[in-house]
């Protein structure tokens, strides 16, 4: 694989260059002309002789630079693209249609305030498209999409690259917005609805939006379940406003049972019912802060709290399948999403009287 030519990519919104000196990118017209030589994915062996493929809708890693000097890149360094359509043009030469993904730093000058708070390993998805060789992909990586507000995120470790933003981009006007991802954005690859601010549509009270990579334990944000919010603010900012009241640790988990990830309204729930009717295991977790960031990782605990109250909600109705809540017995399966170590149910060792400092959402006033 160290004879595949590669190139330097092109500078932004510039289109269909020349990708090698041995290569012509197709035009538009010899482009649409291949149509018929579509194909769904193709494959090339690496160095090791293993068989390489990339599929329609994968993402592929691009190094910047050829041959083993690709070696002293970090696989953050890497571009990153999106595979929209594979056409042959000959035996030996296989075309890419790709939608580029940029690091935070490609767009700093467009969009001067993203970097500050943007991961390590963050891309934001565009519109920017280009024909380039097959051979200069190394391999596909998974990319995975963060909705902020979606109550049952799904988790994904701290080095894999992520996407929460569309970079919507029109040259001619000048006119650059980074907008995220919603719940409500739609199925397509950019949000289908304008937001009122752009990428800080989820900030906190302080105006910052999230930052994954900020280790400070007051940068935690504390994230609301209810519909009419579903937005995390900063543990510091909600200390700093006093959104906060002391209680025993019992207390506080049936006032977070309170906020549900389906209902505005306060939940009105019976502290005795609940010890009566729901499993210690789940009342534990469903009694957790909703928490992202720093060292709860950037998804945070939000599905797995998010899940453990609704099955509370359910076993109050009467409704719930208790085959279903089978997994709340394994505490391994969710031991990363306790905020509150101490606070037990049952008969397990704890302190539920302690006192805890609960924090409120200055949105709806419920507990977060």
């Amino acid at each position: 694989m160290s004879t595949r030519r590669r190139r330097a990519r092109a500078s932004l919104w510039t289109h269909k260059k020349s990708h090698t000196k041995l290569q012509r990118a197709p035009d538009e017209a010899e482009w649409a002309a291949l149509e018929h030589t579509q194909v769904g994915a193709f494959v090339f062996e690496d160095e090791n002789g293993s068989e390489v493929e990339f599929r329609l809708n994968d993402v592929g890693v691009i190094f910047p630079e050829a041959g083993e000097r690709r070696h002293a890149y970090k696989l953050e360094d890497s571009w990153l693209a999106k595979i929209k359509g594979i056409r042959v043009r000959s035996e030996d030469e296989v075309w890419v249609a790709v939608n580029w993904y940029y690091s935070p730093l490609d767009i700093k000058e467009k969009m001067p305030g993203l970097l500050a708070h943007c991961a390590k390993r963050e891309r934001i998805y565009s519109h920017h498209s280009e024909l380039i060789p097959a051979s200069i992909f190394e391999v596909p990586v998974p990319m995975m999409l963060f909705l902020e507000d979606d109550p049952e995120q799904q988790f994904f470790p701290g080095d894999r690259f992520f996407c929460r933003y569309f970079f919507d981009a029109n040259p001619d006007r000048q006119d650059y917005r980074v907008l995220p991802y919603t719940c409500s954005g739609g199925e397509g690859e950019a949000p289908s609805s304008t937001p009122k601010r752009a990428y800080d549509l989820n900030a906190c009270i302080c105006g910052a939006p999230y930052s994954p990579d900020d280790t400070e334990p007051a940068r935690v944000m504390h994230w609301c379940p209810r519909p009419q919010c579903r937005r995390a603010h900063h543990y510091g900012c909600l200390l700093a406003r006093e959104q906060q009241v002391l209680m025993t640790a019992q207390d506080a988990a049936f006032a977070r049972l309170e906020s549900s990830p389906d209902a505005n309204k306060r939940i009105s729930v019976d502290p005795r019912v609940v010890l009566d009717r729901v499993p210690a295991g789940i009342l534990r977790l469903a009694g957790q802060p909703i928490v992202r960031g720093g060292a709860f990782g950037i998804t945070g605990n939000v599905a797995c709290v998010v899940h453990a109250r609704r099955a509370v909600y359910d076993i109050l109705r009467g409704d719930a399948d208790f085959d279903a809540l089978t997994a709340y017995d394994d505490e391994a399966g969710w031991a990363d999403a306790i905020v509150e170590p101490y606070l037990y149910f049952g008969d397990a060792d704890g302190d539920a009287g302690r006192t805890v400092s609960v924090l409120f959402c200055p949105g709806c006033g419920g507990a977060v």
